[in-house]
């Protein structure tokens, strides 16, 4: 099953309907967010204001909006960089 089948067959089962199929777990795992360093930047009250009006229009908040966008730029980056890379070995 995809994640989305998944997802959608939980949405519409309880899993108490299913004690008698599940197994008791012998291993404790713990799961740990990746480390992660706290950065203070300076930005106009209207920037501020338009992220946290963007944010909220797609059910985030503020600061999640702008981790995913440096995610994305990251990304971006590194795909054009390694492209990049890649046809000047060519050249």
């Amino acid at each position: 099953m995809s994640p989305e089948e998944i997802a959608d067959f939980w949405e519409k089962h309880d899993s108490a309907d299913y004690w008698d199929q599940m197994e008791d777990v012998t291993e404790h795992v713990i799961f740990k967010r990746p480390a992660s360093k706290t950065v203070s930047v300076r930005i106009a009250e209207e920037e501020l204001r338009q992220l946290k009006r963007l944010a909220a229009e797609h059910g985030l908040g503020y600061t999640t909006l702008i981790r995913s966008w440096i995610k994305e730029k990251l990304h971006e980056l590194e795909t054009t960089s390694q492209v990049q890379a890649k046809t000047e070995v060519k050249a």
